[in-house]
């Protein structure tokens, strides 16, 4: 993966209604009361415990109540809540026996009843329970239905997939409508707009929520889904808190072991697992997350005996085997993960997060197809899941796009932009995966599809489900790469062909390990391989790296993909993927291209990374220590004659006058900090003679900085301001020859080029120019230009016809000079057509005439202005 709220193009439930598929529900709805609250002393209290994590406290108490044969079903129906929460699942199907006699029509216990014969395993009697419970729901035609019944009822219904939006108005807002106070509504909301994707509305009706229960680790578990994917931090925030409400809150515990997943710190994952399980010894999702934890080690015997207990008391749940294999997919397993999706769909069906997970994966391992399909089913199935209609829109702008195909490489993108940089695209797909399969030793590497999407919200939807992603360029799943283009980045895009090689190699090393390998190595060896393509691409030593890594910012490898996963500031994460290449570089010099392939050999065989390291290269923690030296030893040896000595909290650099930057300068001479601030306020003062003098020393040191508005801008414009022109020369092509992205000096070198006449450097520099911003039509002019100085023709075509595409503004002048490099090229037909185009639009353009005429064949006289005498000035001033 490369990287540098919630918006949806709908509402997440429609105004209009949808029929409702069973009339039994009309007949529910056809009078409905509020009942009045029972009264209980200490029920509050009871509820209390069991919130804080006191079940047994909380179990006991209501235990009490229900033999005192206190008439409430809240006290039954807590006290089965607690026995499922204990796993004493016997006890809670007694309990549920007893309560049913006494409570025969409560559509609230018999919902709660399907939980409890399910774990019991009797999996005929909720059948016949559901049965029973659908009657119920028909029978109620006169009475009150109390707010349990009706929120319990909704729940109901949406777990037979029944419409979102009638459950939502009919159910909850009924009862919020009448009692705004009512918790279990505002949660059966959250739970509904969560599983629906709509993290918006669920953020405002648990904030809500959070004000009637604010001492509600449920709540507090809740927020942090609402929020893991547009604020990693809050989301956080809250489930710290949901623990510190209830340590033993199992929905909290098994959220933060799914994130130390994600940063494969599996040790912690386990404890917290097992933190669930000391709770209840046969909880079914705690199961198959140790069932993830087998795989990602290795040990698939493991994962069997886990999945397994995860189905012991419910050997038909189709939650297991979801749940299993979503976490694979999020680990990039995505054959594993779809084939317990199957799974899953075996045992239900109509499980709709199985149905759309499968959806993802299939189209994440290239069987486009077949993941549409699915998806558009799921979709007909669930019309309010806003990321499946996001998805589907997504479909549509995609069918317009062109595709690209040479043997097993696919490229997909907007077809305006496929003509400008598509076959330059494939070209480095085709170049990539030659020398990727060859280091990689790779005999076989399979489809891989590169899909370059023009739109940022279109990119993350396709790759992260929902508009945003902002700060990530590319990510690979394997034989899929999505990309954004350069024209989703604004007016200073990254370099496209740097993020295509990365992501590349992500799919060789993906293959190569069978997408087993820790985020961590898999990003450390895509940079890597970016700065042995190119210098100026991937990432390297720099000031605030330097600092990370002299201050102890270094990530022990044994821990380094944590860092990918919540890191503190963008910084950190640019730091974590930098550290990581270092890393990778570090294996291959000390150790050789040979070990590091045998390690990703190894991981591919299931072998733990730790293990892997150890068994090729020697001890883990000993490669980590030597590491850390080196790392140290590059960050001295970088601006070694700068000082790097800390200054004064108090000091504002940036506010700094001339006078205090000179008296500072005198304690700190040489300060990395403060000579780029000295050298700013001498060139306001115009003393541009004394900024170069600061700015050499600064170059001399190696920290002259690459962005625009950097040290290398500000030497090349005092240069220019002295009228140094050599050096102001040399000045912009060592900033162009040090970053893939100093457009502006590359803009300026090709005007060079074109005044000296020199169309080598010219098309050197476009090239490079174009590797950032294929849509600008100023290198597309200096290209061709070039070209026909060349005698390149063909080249020239190219250009001249991405100019067509750009609507250059002369059209005619354009479509005559295309008409002349199809001549030049033997394509006499082809120029024939173009020039009678040419005259079309400019009846007495009479170089056109000429043309014509040696194309008829009636003169071999050449034409008296060249082409490129009426080309070259116009591109010229175009780039001034």
């Amino acid at each position: 993966m490369r990287k540098p709220k919630h918006v949806s193009s709908r509402k997440p439930y429609r105004t209009c209604w949808l029929s409702i598929r069973h009339t039994w529900i009309v007949s529910l709805l056809a009078v409905i009361a509020v009942a009045p609250q029972v009264a209980a002393v200490d029920y509050s209290e009871t509820l209390a415990a069991y919130d804080a994590g006191r079940y047994e406290e909380s179990r006991d108490a209501a235990a009490e109540q229900v033999e005192r044969g206190i008439w409430s079903e809240r006290w039954p129906t807590l006290l089965i809540r607690c026995h499922l929460t204990l796993g004493e699942y016997e006890s809670a199907m007694a309990e549920f026996d007893n309560a049913l006699k006494r409570y025969p029509s409560s559509i609230a216990l018999r919902w709660l009843g399907m939980d409890v014969l399910r774990r019991n395993g009797d999996e005929d009697r909720a059948a016949e329970n559901e049965i029973r419970l659908i009657n119920l729901l028909g029978q109620v035609t006169s009475r009150y239905v109390s707010r349990e019944n009706l929120v319990a009822a909704g729940e109901f219904l949406e777990s037979k997939n029944e419409d979102a939006r009638k459950v939502l108005q009919l159910f909850y807002d009924r009862v919020l409508d009448r009692d705004p106070d009512f918790l279990p509504a505002h949660l059966a909301t959250a739970k509904l707009a969560l599983s629906k994707g709509d993290y918006q509305v669920a953020q405002e009706t648990l904030q809500n929520a959070q004000k009637l229960a604010p001492a509600s680790a449920e709540i507090d578990g809740l927020l942090a889904r609402a929020w893991k994917t547009t604020n990693p931090e809050k989301s956080s925030a809250f489930l710290q808190a949901a623990l510190e409400k209830n340590e033993r809150h199992a929905p909290t515990l098994l959220q933060l072991a799914g994130r130390a997943i994600d940063s494969e710190d599996y040790a912690a994952a386990q404890d917290l697992i097992d933190r669930v399980l000391a709770v209840d010894d046969k909880h079914a999702e705690a199961y198959a997350l140790s069932a993830v934890l087998a795989h990602l080690r290795g040990d698939y015997a493991g994962e069997k005996e886990q999945r397994e207990r995860a189905l012991a008391t419910w050997k038909n749940n189709p939650h297991v085997d979801h749940v299993i294999g979503m976490w694979l997919s999020r680990k990039y397993r995505f054959r594993e993960g779809a084939e317990y999706q199957r799974s899953a769909l075996t045992m239900q069906p109509d499980l709709l997060p199985a149905q759309f997970q499968l959806a993802e994966d299939t189209l994440r391992l290239g069987h486009d197809k077949v993941g549409w399909q699915l998806a558009e089913e799921f979709t007909q199935a669930d019309p309010y899941n806003v990321v499946a209609y996001n998805l589907m829109q997504l479909r549509d702008e995609m069918s317009g796009y062109r595709t690209l195909r040479e043997g097993d490489l696919t490229l997909r993108m907007d077809a305006r932009e496929a003509s400008l940089f598509g076959d330059a695209a494939l070209q480095l797909m085709r170049e990539a995966a030659e020398l990727f399969c060859e280091r990689y030793e790779v005999d076989e590497l399979g489809p891989v599809t590169a899909e370059i999407f023009r739109n940022q919200d279109d990119f993350a939807i396709r790759t992260f489900g929902l508009p945003g992603g902002a700060g990530y360029l590319g990510v690979c799943f394997g034989p899929v790469i999505t990309m954004n283009s350069p024209s989703s980045q604004g007016p200073r895009p990254s370099n496209w062909q740097s993020v295509l090689w990365h992501e590349f190699a992500h799919a060789v090393t993906l293959r190569k390990t069978r997408n087993r390998m820790p985020r961590w190595l898999s990003e450390g060896i895509s940079v890597y391989e970016e700065r042995l393509r190119d210098p100026t691409w991937g990432q390297s030593m720099g000031i605030g790296y330097r600092q990370m890594i002299v201050d102890g910012g270094l990530t022990p490898i044994s821990e380094l993909s944590a860092a990918f996963l919540a890191p503190p500031s963008p910084m950190h994460l640019d730091f974590a993927y930098y550290q990581a290449s270092l890393v990778v570089e570090f294996l291959v010099d000390q150790h050789g291209w040979e070990t590091l392939r045998a390690i990703l050999v190894d991981l591919g065989d299931g072998i733990g990374i730790n293990d892997a390291i150890t068994r090729q290269a020697g001890n883990v923690d000993r490669l980590n220590a030597e590491f850390m030296d080196h790392a140290k030893s590059l960050a001295n040896q970088y601006a070694a004659t700068l000082s790097f000595e800390p200054l004064d909290e108090s000091i504002e650099v940036n506010k700094l006058a001339l006078k205090e930057t000179l008296e500072l300068l005198e304690s700190f001479p040489h300060h990395y900090r403060l000579l780029p601030r000295l050298a700013g306020l001498q060139m306001r003062q115009n003393d541009f003679i004394a900024a170069i003098q600061t700015l050499q020393t600064l170059r001399d040191a190696g920290l002259l900085t690459d962005e625009d508005g950097g040290t290398f801008a500000m030497l090349a414009q005092c240069y220019l301001e002295t009228e140094q022109m050599d050096a102001y020369w040399k000045a912009l092509r060592r900033w162009s020859d040090s970053s893939s992205n100093a457009t502006d000096a590359t803009l300026k070198l090709m005007q060079r080029a074109l005044e000296e006449s020199d169309p080598e450097t010219a098309t050197e520099l476009g090239e490079r120019y174009l590797a950032v911003n294929p849509l600008d039509p100023r290198a597309h002019r200096v290209i061709a230009w070039a070209a026909k100085e060349r005698s390149q023709p063909t080249q020239a075509l190219h250009s001249l016809r991405c100019l067509q595409v750009l609507d250059e503004p002369d059209k005619a002048g354009l479509m005559f000079q295309i008409a002349q490099a199809e001549f030049d090229a033997g394509l006499a037909d082809a120029a024939k057509r173009s020039v009678l185009k040419t005259l079309e639009m400019a009846p007495r353009y009479r170089d056109a005439h000429r043309l014509l005429i040696q194309l008829v064949g009636k003169s071999k006289t050449d034409p008296t202005t060249t082409p490129e005498q009426a080309f070259k000035p116009e591109v010229a001033s175009e780039v001034e």
